[in-house]
């Protein structure tokens, strides 16, 4: 089974790595992408818990998850890709991480890529 797409998000740079995800599983597969906060951000950054931390502009029901972590919020974050056959296309998302001592995120706003 391969292994579920890792992508990391820095705030600082304001990019993720990827930038687009590719889903090339086959249709009626879900597949699980986990986000996490790059190293290389530095220690004061953390998932946002409003909005959540990742936020899928789709219809209801293609992306499941994406909340907040818990604990310190640093964790990794899951999101579910359900992946269901019609769900061919891009998908923007939006990943939102907050600075110790600031009051609003900072928003990130790559892609999600189905393709098979």
């Amino acid at each position: 089974m391969p292994q579920p797409p890792i992508v990391l998000v820095n705030p600082v740079t304001k990019t993720c790595d990827p930038d687009t995800v590719h889903i090339t599983r086959a249709h009626g597969q879900g597949v699980a992408v986990f986000f996490q906060i790059d190293p290389a951000a530095g220690n004061g950054w953390r998932w946002s818990q409003d909005p959540q931390p990742i936020v899928v502009q789709a219809e209801a029901g293609k992306f499941t998850d994406g909340g907040y972590p818990g604990g310190d919020g640093k964790g990794r974050v899951r999101l579910l890709d359900r992946n269901l056959p019609g769900d061919t296309g891009s998908y923007k998302y939006t990943a939102a991480l907050i600075q110790d001592g600031a009051s609003q995120p900072t928003l990130i706003d790559p892609w999600i890529q189905n393709e098979t």
